[in-house]
């Protein structure tokens, strides 16, 4: 303080080169990150601040060798070899755009110098990130910021004709960026203005001006260069670009829907992920409780969040946070490792109209690929509110500016190289838990092929076309599926044919298992009886171990929502499993027991199978759903005891 208010003459001076100091870097950063970064790129920006810091020196040095020939001597010969540090660091300094780009801070290893060079085609140094375009020797593309990918596209979206192209699957990243737009947009399909947060490669705006009632649509990203960049997916993004609805505002996200008093039909926010710098505030309590304000009455917000790098506790204090603000959401996958999380202000979430798929734009960007059915649309679902209420509780860790959970965490769990397992395993696992703790029933699908890529469909697919004896009419990746477990199934079915008992029970029924699994899979609440009595009256006519035949039975009732079945065969296959043998796999039937012996009220007893179980089972103490199916014991033994107190 009295430095600052000048107490004395020395500290005048001191105070006053602190003013200047801090005055100096303050106009040093603002001019170098928001001028002339973009103006002139790092390698000029770096070399002439090097210079700048050299110049001054000389010219101290020439100050201070007036009255010192030596000094002003030395500060002519400091002149000639600070132009030659200058000259020779320009031109000899080699600032490899591959290697600038490569994304090591990532994977551990950069390529050798001119590696990758020669497939950058858009390289630029950005007022907060570099971005960088790559084009792959196959022609696929992808933008990355920093050296992150955000966005890729494979080299058949960029075919000027593609009427002769094979029909392929959504798949990876593209299906992630086409359904995040269409899904969201089909909570809300009659949308007059949306907003999207984050460009990547522009494609969810183009889909979502696919859209003949939208009237605006604003594209937000903190960075010009990302839109500059995205050019390169110029035609396949095109409506973002040529679309007179279509309007590209840069600035940050917060500030921007602060200072547009405005509202929204639909809110999109797929920002890059939350382990970058200054992103993870875009997923926080504080967020989503001003965003919910800038949606109209029935208004829908989107945010997407990716599985990999990351562990379940950080997906749910996101969902946390979401849950907190948002009456009603649900959670689709838009590929195996994305996850999109739809919101709304209403107590219910509007029912999606999948028939935007079919909306004439759509089709026009989707011909190449597998028609998108309601149905196929329909088994993106994860899982819902209702499921999630009971882990999530009070919302106790949500992700907050205050308990940044993401901010702390993220890099640490890209690092390590996590996965959210357990969000994973609710979509590909035999039994959903979170369709088994609501009673949700999820159909079986008519249709062989599978237009996504997205196990739960798959499953259906190969379902469907084990049902009906043939594979999918195309070529795809589904026919070897169907292959492999119609050779299972012909096989079980043989042995059941020659009318005598397997050599070995359990061997028999790890077969009963795959099958059975090829035949459900992605179904819950739907149990195939064909399949079912063929091996029951089999393990009858042979007189199978009672463990053999309960293990059938449990799996039938589970699969049909026959609560009372399936907990007859608990007790049996409990004490099977204790001893040794595995006639259902331990995690799911420990999921299958507790839920069943929940369903009928015997708290007591699911509580126990759960204790029982938990030295048996693979899954971490940290999983999803070991958390789900403990906070749903935990509530059914709480409200159980709170009715004996009742008078």
């Amino acid at each position: 303080t009295r430095i600052l208010i000048g107490a004395g003459g020395g500290e005048k001076s001191i105070g006053a080169v602190y003013s200047v100091n801090t005055l100096g870097s303050i106009i040093g950063v603002a001019l170098s990150a928001l001028v002339l970064m973009p103006l002139i790129g790092l390698k000029a920006l770096l070399v002439a601040g090097g210079a700048v810091d050299m110049v001054l020196g000389v010219w101290l040095m020439f100050l201070a060798g007036r009255s010192r020939p030596d000094t002003h001597r030395f500060a002519i010969a400091l002149v000639g070899a600070t132009v030659l540090i200058i000259v020779g660091g320009s031109v000899n300094a080699n600032f490899d755009r591959g290697v600038l780009s490569s994304g090591v801070f990532r994977y551990g290893s950069a390529p050798k110098a001119g590696e990758r060079d020669k497939g950058i085609v858009f390289y630029r140094d950005g007022r907060t990130a570099t971005v960088s375009v790559r084009k792959s020797d196959d022609g696929s593309y992808s933008i990355a910021t920093n050296g992150k990918p955000d966005a890729s596209l494979s080299a058949g979206w960029f075919a000027a004709d593609t009427t002769t192209k094979a029909v392929a699957r959504l798949d990876g990243d593209e299906s992630t960026q086409v359904l995040l737009p269409l899904t969201t947009l089909a909570h809300m399909p009659k949308a007059e203005h949306a907003a999207v947060i984050g460009n990547g490669s522009g494609l969810s705006s183009h889909f979502l001006l696919g859209s003949p009632t939208l009237k605006e649509l604003v594209t937000i990203d903190i960075e010009p260069e990302m839109i500059n960049g995205s050019h390169l997916f110029y035609p396949v993004n095109k409506r973002v670009f040529d679309d007179p609805r279509s309007h590209y505002v840069h600035d940050d996200a917060k500030s921007y829907f602060a200072a547009a008093n405005k509202k929204f039909d639909l809110i999109l926010s797929e920002p890059s992920n939350p382990w970058v710098s200054g992103v993870s505030g875009l997923f926080t309590d504080e967020f989503y409780n001003r965003i919910r304000t800038y949606l109209t009455p029935d208004g829908i917000f989107g945010q997407w969040l990716h599985l990999y790098e990351i562990d379940d506790a950080l997906v749910l204090s996101v969902i946390k946070a979401v849950h907190k603000n948002f009456p009603s959401y649900a959670i689709y996958l838009t590929a195996d490792v994305d996850i999109l999380i739809v919101a709304s202000n209403r107590p219910q979430l509007p029912v999606p109209d999948w028939s935007v798929y079919s909306l004439p734009n759509i089709q026009v960007d989707l011909k190449r690929f597998h028609l998108i059915t309601p149905d196929a649309a329909a088994g993106t679902v994860l899982v819902t509110r209702d499921a999630l209420t009971q882990v999530i509780g009070d919302a106790t860790g949500a992700n907050s500016d205050f308990y940044p959970m993401l901010d702390l965490n993220t890099e640490q769990s890209r690092f390590e190289k996590r996965f959210a397992r357990g969000f994973a395993g609710l979509g590909d696992d035999r039994f959903d838990l979170g369709a088994l703790l609501t009673s949700t029933k999820i159909e079986p699908t008519e249709e062989p092929l599978a237009p996504l890529d997205i196990e739960r469909d798959r499953f259906r697919a190969v379902s469907a076309a084990l049902r009906r004896g043939r594979g999918p009419a195309v070529d795809s990746d589904d026919r070897s599926r169907f292959r492999l477990a119609a050779a299972k199934y012909q096989t079980l079915q043989d042995r059941m044919a020659a009318n005598h008992p397997p050599a070995d029970w359990p061997e028999f029924i790890t077969l009963f298992h795959e099958v059975e699994k090829d035949l459900h899979g992605g179904t819950m609440g739907w149990a195939y009886e064909p399949f079912y009595n063929s091996v029951l009256q089999f393990e009858k006519a042979q007189n199978a171990p009672a463990d053999a035949v309960a293990a059938v039975k449990f799996m039938r009732g589970i699969s049909g929502y026959n609560w009372i079945d399936a907990a007859a065969q608990v007790d049996a296959l409990l004490v099977a499993t204790e001893n040794g043998l595995k006639w259902v796999e331990p995690d799911m039937f420990r999921d299958g027991a507790v839920v069943a012996l929940l369903k009928t009220g015997e708290y007591n007893r699911a509580r126990q199978v759960f204790n029982r179980m938990s030295d048996r089972i693979e899954r971490k103490s940290g999983d999803l759903r070991v958390k789900m199916l403990a906070a749903a014991v935990a509530a059914a033994t709480a409200a159980d005891k709170a009715t004996e107190k009742k008078p």
